[in-house]
């Protein structure tokens, strides 16, 4: 155990803990009456673990969760004793353990999409020649199912995204498609009261800019990124539709620029990724893919008004701005001295 943390009163019973995925999302009419704080407290534990992408002492969990280390003790106590939380080889920091794994990969095999998805995903990354994702929303984040190397000759990046990982969807070009099914309404009430942090100087800074890019996305029916979320870093995704013609998930292919080089992204890589989320949607039982992505996603885009100053395709895909993460790394480390 670790050094005492200052005590701090615990959330109110039915509060969310700030930064959840359920943020932005309905709660019940009797949402008091049916909300467990300990179970959701439980549940953030392994959440905020998960999110430090290592372990973390009692007072680290305590304070990201906004409670006294008693609480957070106990707390922690009860998900070691399950199996959901791991020691370190000195007992002061705590890991995801197994069951959480075991969790994990049960709804992963569970997944039709990306079980239908995964052959796609592999024919696109070998034609690209770069990694490829496929990505649906949960609430305010795009959510990463999958991904696929380019197999055979050495890659000088791979994809450093990992399966499980969570981008913000209003600062990703990625996010911005899968937003496209939204009305403006619906995403000024998603990022009601939510603060949009900037990535890079292209990150929309109000919900009525978001909804902009999320129109444009859906009236183009793909993204093509050219240093919107980092810099030198490219990106083209296009919609996953289901058999209702309803906008279910999102792919890209992602890189550093340089590896683009078997001609323009629009030329020489668009037309890859659009025909890959056509057959994805078609075996989702989608009907006539393309036909289905302009309507689903064109017309409800199309009839929202324009709230903000509306930027031209030239202007939001270039590139030039500061990187704060990048979604690649090199395959080999660089030289030193």
């Amino acid at each position: 155990m670790d050094d005492a943390a200052p005590p701090t009163s615990a959330p109110a019973a039915g509060a969310a803990v700030p930064g959840g995925p359920e943020a932005g999302a309905p709660a019940a009419k009797n949402h008091d009456v049916y909300f467990v704080p300990g179970l959701a407290r439980g549940l953030r534990a392994l959440e905020a673990v998960g999110a430090a992408g290592g372990p973390l002492t009692i007072t680290e969990i305590g304070r990201e969760l906004g409670l006294g280390r008693s609480s957070a003790f106990r707390l922690v106590y009860t998900l070691a004793h399950m199996r959901f939380l791991e020691p370190d080889g000195e007992g002061r920091r705590y890991g995801l353990g197994p069951r959480v794994l075991n969790l994990g990969f049960a709804w992963l095999a569970g997944q039709d999409l990306i079980r239908l998805a995964r052959p796609e995903l592999e024919r696109l990354a070998q034609e690209a020649g770069v990694a490829a994702h496929l990505a649906i929303r949960d609430a305010r984040d795009v959510l990463y199912l999958d991904a696929a190397e380019p197999a055979g000759e050495a890659q000088p990046y791979v994809s450093n995204v990992k399966i499980g990982a969570r981008r913000p969807a209003h600062a990703s070009p990625m996010g911005w498609l899968l937003l496209s099914d939204l009305t403006a309404e619906e995403i000024a009430a998603l990022y009601h009261g939510a603060a949009l942090q900037a990535v890079t100087e292209h990150t929309p800074g109000d919900p009525a800019e978001l909804a902009e890019r999320a129109a444009q996305a859906g009236r183009d029916g793909h993204v093509v990124s050219r240093g919107l979320l980092a810099r030198g870093g490219a990106s083209l995704c296009a919609p996953i539709l289901d058999r209702h013609g309803r906008l279910a998930a999102a792919i890209d292919v992602s890189a550093p620029e340089a590896a683009f080089h078997r001609g323009s992204l629009e030329a020489a890589y668009l037309p890859a990724v659009k025909r890959a989320a056509a057959r994805i949607s078609a075996r989702l039982g989608a009907c006539a893919p393309h036909a289905a992505a302009r309507s689903s996603t064109r017309s409800r885009a199309a009839a929202q008004p324009s709230t903000t100053k509306s930027m031209s395709a030239s202007e939001l895909m270039k590139g030039g701005a500061s990187r704060t993460w990048s979604p690649w790394v090199p395959s080999t480390p660089p030289a030193l001295g």
